[in-house]
């Protein structure tokens, strides 16, 4: 008899919590990207006459979509332009495992935030700087959420333990 988890049941009870929280995790991001867009029509500076914004602010369900598409085209075209520039530049047969792989992280950091920001443009209709700047804005808001976060379950774990 197979394992449990590979039964059409287990498969099931797999499948149903992941598609739920892929779910949840594109409607925040799509919240957070929106909250993005707002902001970066605020810190812009326009003339008085000027009324339009340059940023439209997407819906929910077209959030989703960008939210699924960018960080996925990003992080593949990351991967392999951000490994074969690390490979090219820093072929050292002396650099161990761990600091390759460092390097290629930080290598990879600017690589990640152009492509972001250009398929922000594209999907999101305007140019490739303020593509730049709602990549930023988003960023720093994600920062801002995540970081007082991450601090309060160290807190938490480190006062249980």
């Amino acid at each position: 008899m197979p394992p449990f988890f590979l039964t059409f049941p287990g498969v099931l009870l797999l499948a149903i919590p992941i598609a739920i929280g892929s779910v949840l995790y594109l409607a925040l991001a799509a919240v957070l990207l929106r909250f993005a867009c707002a902001l970066s029509n605020r810190l812009m500076p326009r003339k008085d006459s000027d009324t339009q914004f340059a940023v439209p602010v997407p819906t929910i369900g077209q959030g989703m979509v960008i939210q699924f598409f960018v960080p996925l085209v990003a992080g593949v075209v990351t991967y392999f332009a951000g490994g074969m520039l690390t490979s090219a530049v820093f072929a050292d047969p002396n650099i161990s495992a761990v600091e390759f792989q460092r390097i290629s992280m930080l290598v990879s950091l600017p690589i990640n935030f152009l492509i972001s920001s250009s398929l922000y443009a594209r999907t999101l209709p305007t140019g490739f700087w303020i593509g730049c700047l709602v990549n930023f804005v988003q960023t720093v808001l994600l920062l801002v959420i995540l970081l007082p976060v991450a601090l309060l379950v160290f807190m938490l774990i480190y006062t249980l333990s």
